[in-house]
């Protein structure tokens, strides 16, 4: 703080009356003890020594005064220079955040280029995908079908760090099309949500195949896409030459665990993996059993769901920390029978010529039929039952009339 002029003043006053006190007790004292002892004594003028002192407390308690009101100006100052420097230092931090991403995003492009046969548009699949239209019946909706349940009890086994991998299938019958939408929705609603989410939409457009290399490709671009800054604070996993020398299956499988052992909690979502065909290059490729090991590497960091259009049972896949949900679409099939009966005879009769028919009522549908694995058993109509455990998830579809669900293609 650097003093004022009415702080100089009063300084100046204070010093000149502090002086004259000291001169005039000096005066005082400068007599021996018998004049002092005369003064004592005798009646004379004496110095008034409480006026001058009270002169230089009024000078003191001014300087005081303005010395209080110059250095809460200071402060004052100062608070609106720091509250100055702090905006310049946050917009300095937003400047530089700026750069950052937008450099971290110039270099996962070039990454996401050197891939780009294989993997495809990284940055505009998933919207591709929401662009989709599903029609699908109502009765084979994820929804409807059972398995939000077998969804919940599996979570809790990932709780526990048990199976972390949750194997949903359902019949090869043309009514597998929900699959895709549940992925797609929980995609979404995981990123809504804040988890990180990797996903491999495995259908492919224009009837393209993939192989399990190019399924953990596509895992790895979209974790890069969701966090492109991994190439600013990782760039010993996240670089063109690390990913040009990729060329194995085993090779992208490490850079994957590279890349998971950098973040915190994943979500993986592989989609109608029974899409993808046999890589003849590398015939050990085996994305059940990756999978199983990235999930024994980090069991509480990594929740794995895998869709496929044909039935896998524990069987198939034995030892590994899978829980299988096979959901069924199966519909009643004397109704079914009986219905493309009505529609074969429907179509006979448009290429022939004849008197109409006497109109008679259809035959009743049986109100139950017999299942073949159990027989003598009935089972009503609209009737849906599930079964779970640790190692299956069997989930049947309620019976019903069929109808026809389509899926559109890409836009």
């Amino acid at each position: 703080m650097f003093p004022t002029n009415d702080m100089k003043q009063a300084l100046v006053e204070f010093y000149i009356h502090t002086l004259d006190l000291l001169w005039r007790l000096s005066m005082y004292y400068s007599h021996n003890y018998f004049k002092q002892l005369a003064d004592a004594m005798l009646p004379r003028t004496k110095y008034n020594f409480s006026m001058y002192l009270e002169n230089v407390k009024k000078v003191a308690a001014r300087l005081k005064t303005l010395c209080e009101v110059g250095h809460m100006a200071e402060q004052k100052h100062i608070t609106e220079s720091i509250g100055f420097l702090n905006s310049e230092i946050h917009s300095l931090k937003r400047q530089l955040h700026i750069t950052s991403l937008a450099r971290s995003h110039h270099y996962a492009s070039e990454i996401f280029d050197i891939w780009d046969s294989d993997a495809g548009n990284v940055e505009d699949e998933f919207h591709q995908w929401q662009a989709l239209h599903f029609l699908t019946d109502i009765r084979d909706h994820w929804s409807q079908n059972g398995i939000l349940t077998h969804l919940t009890e599996w979570r809790k086994l990932c709780d526990e760090s048990q199976n972390s991998i949750l194997w949903i299938s359902t019949e090869d019958n043309g009514r597998q099309s929900w699959l895709t939408e549940f992925s797609i929705n929980l995609i979404d609603i995981c990123r809504s949500q804040g988890q990180l989410t990797t996903f491999a939409m495995c259908s492919r457009p224009k009837s393209a195949k993939w192989t399990p290399q190019q399924v953990l490709k596509q895992l790895l671009l979209q974790l890069l896409h969701s966090r492109p800054s991994l190439t600013i604070s990782a760039p010993e996993v996240f670089n063109t030459r690390r990913f040009r020398k990729a060329e194995t299956f085993d090779g992208v499988f490490q850079l994957l665990c590279a890349a998971i052992a950098l973040l915190g909690s994943v979500v993986f979502i592989i989609d109608r993996l029974d899409e993808c065909t046999a890589d003849l290059a590398a015939r050990h490729a085996n994305i059940a059993q990756v999978l199983s090991m990235l999930v024994k590497m980090h069991p509480r960091n990594i929740r794995i769901i895998v869709t496929s259009g044909r039935v896998v049972s524990p069987p198939m896949l034995p030892g590994l920390p899978i829980s299988f949900a096979v959901v069924s679409t199966k519909r009643r099939p004397r109704l079914l029978e009986y219905k493309s009966k009505n529609v074969a005879k429907n179509t006979r009769d448009d290429h022939i010529s004849h008197p109409p028919p006497v109109p008679t009522p259809p035959p009743a549908p049986p109100s139950f039929s017999v299942d073949k694995h159990h027989a003598g058993q009935p089972k009503r109509l609209q009737t849906s039952y599930a079964h779970y455990s640790l190692q299956s998830l069997q989930v049947r579809g309620r019976i019903g009339w069929s109808r026809t669900e389509s899926l559109a293609l890409w836009v």
